[in-house]
């Protein structure tokens, strides 16, 4: 049993009947609850995450005023990081990935920064210590060397080989954007 349980995040799914269906498992480093704003479509289970740049997120700033001054009036007192599910090779400014499915609309939980999970990928092999990026295809993952559009490192490769996840369709990937 691992060490690390109270940090470890277990994704179920529920059958129509009740039924239990295991998905995975993601040892949890930073979490975020983001706001999927994608048009219509659904974030799913293990897909990667990035930051939406537009109006969509809201990010106060840090401010201090002077004692008995007013903090200026259009700071909010929350954040809001709304997400965009992978969707170019070119994408940056990733969160991490989805550890629940995110309804368009709807929030939920993202693995971040020193999270140890799976990662949806194209079936192009990805080798251990590559870096882990956008594809052109929506959802996906694939092997990505340009440093301001990386999600994390591999280190279990999409193989269905011994050394890997056993799927070419997941890799196993250390949460580290840059």
């Amino acid at each position: 049993m691992s060490g690390f349980m109270a940090y470890e995040h277990q994704v179920q799914v529920r059958g129509a009947d009740g039924t239990i269906l295991w998905v995975g498992t993601a040892l949890m480093g930073v979490s975020y609850h983001v706001l999927n704003k994608e048009a219509s479509a659904a974030i799913e289970v293990g897909e990667g995450v990035r930051f939406d740049t537009t109006a969509n997120s809201v990010l106060p700033r840090l401010e201090v005023t002077a004692a008995g001054a007013s903090p200026a009036a259009d700071l909010p007192q929350f954040a809001v990081y709304a997400g965009l599910r992978i969707a170019a090779a070119a994408d940056i400014m990733f969160l991490g990935v989805a550890v629940e499915r995110i309804a368009a609309g709807a929030t939920g939980v993202v693995a971040g920064i020193g999270s140890l999970t799976t990662v949806k990928t194209t079936a192009a092999a990805i080798a251990a210590g590559a870096s882990i990026g956008g594809s052109a295809t929506a959802g996906l993952a694939a092997a990505n060397a340009t440093a301001t559009q990386i999600l994390g490192t591999c280190f279990k490769t999409n193989t269905a080989g011994a050394t890997g996840t056993g799927s070419t369709a997941f890799a196993g990937i250390l949460v580290n954007p840059r």
